[in-house]
């Protein structure tokens, strides 16, 4: 007989929260039959009907609202429980930064391998910006970070760092754009369109390093810097209004496509940043399997989304740049 699992409640806030089942799949690791099947399975359990929905549009019902809300609060009470527990038993989790703008194929893989070779552990886990993380970092707040480089400022910085590696930057352009059916860009084919960046709040030293190679690349026409996360800056394009960066391992919405463009940009690095005081024992152990992870990436499909297992996410906080090293 099946019972009702907390796996039930992640999903099903998911999608509520997503109102797509694609969408949604991605940011659990899950496939959308799988998570279509245990939200009917959720459904049958209840006895009631949660979601609306059909092959384009996905809304709550009213139950659903309100449980919706009740599995929040359930959540939340569960993870509390299991915070003053481990404090208790001395037990501290590993505070891990991941970025908010954006879904690296490599913190993916990390987290993902971290968590299913070491069940025991967890990982509290924060979304932030490139700024909030390394003032996050900088102040003891968390334990390692993943973080682009170069760094959000150039000055006092007190991290240890290890560099991951390096994605090339594609352009995405909207259904629309007169150069979408061609294999590859020059700064002319877009000379006439709206450049969309992250805001510069995000990460300031990396904007300014984009910036700095569109124009030596010869764009000279508008950046626009209103956006905060890739995928709000990918619906600006879809909404036919100028064109973005894409990266390799970008999972794009339907209707856009992202091209390389010749000759290349500067290209996204990424490093595991950490603050040289912090003492926790499960540190070095990520930072190797992290690097390990990175090393065997090749071996495997990318993955596009962050798998996590016993995991606590915090989105925002007041909380985040790091000296390069290269891997071994």
């Amino acid at each position: 007989m099946t019972h009702l699992q907390l796996r039930h409640l992640r999903y099903f806030i998911a999608v509520s929260e997503k109102l797509n089942f694609r969408v949604a799949g991605e940011a659990l690791c899950v496939s959308q039959p799988t998570l279509s099947q245990q939200i009917a399975q959720l459904e049958q359990l209840l006895g009631f009907r949660l979601l609306k929905r059909d092959k384009h549009h996905v809304e709550l019902t009213e139950p659903g609202k309100l449980f919706y809300e009740e599995a929040l609060m359930i959540l939340e009470t569960v993870e509390e429980s299991i915070t003053r527990a481990r404090s208790l038993a001395g037990v501290q989790p590993l505070r891990v930064g991941v970025p908010n703008y954006h879904s690296f194929d490599i913190v993916s893989k990390a987290v993902r391998v971290f968590s299913q070779a070491h069940p025991g552990s967890q990982l509290d886990i924060s979304e932030l910006s490139s700024m909030e993380m390394y003032d996050s970092l900088n102040n003891e707040k968390l334990d390692v970070g993943f973080i682009s480089v170069p760094m959000p400022v150039s000055h006092g910085c007190k991290l240890k760092s290890h560099y991951l590696g390096s994605e090339p930057f594609l352009i995405c352009l909207p259904p629309s754009h007169p150069a979408n059916q061609s294999d590859e860009l020059t700064i002319s084919d877009i000379k006439d369109s709206k450049f969309f960046l992250l805001a510069r709040k995000v990460h300031p030293s990396f904007h300014d390093m984009i910036v700095k190679s569109l124009r030596a690349a010869g764009f000279r026409g508008k950046i626009s810097c209103e956006a905060t996360s890739t995928q709000a800056q990918y619906g600006l394009v879809a909404a036919d209004r100028g064109v973005c960066l894409a990266l390799v391992s970008s999972p794009l919405p339907k209707g856009l496509r992202a091209l390389p463009i010749n000759p290349p940009l500067d290209s996204h690095d990424l490093a595991l940043a950490w603050h040289p005081n912090c003492t926790h024992s499960g540190l070095q152990t990520f930072i190797s399997t992290t690097v390990e992870s990175v090393q065997l990436r090749s071996h495997s499909g990318p993955s596009n989304c962050l798998a996590f297992g016993r995991v606590l996410v915090r989105s925002g906080g007041k909380s985040p740049v790091v000296q390069r090293q290269k891997s071994p």
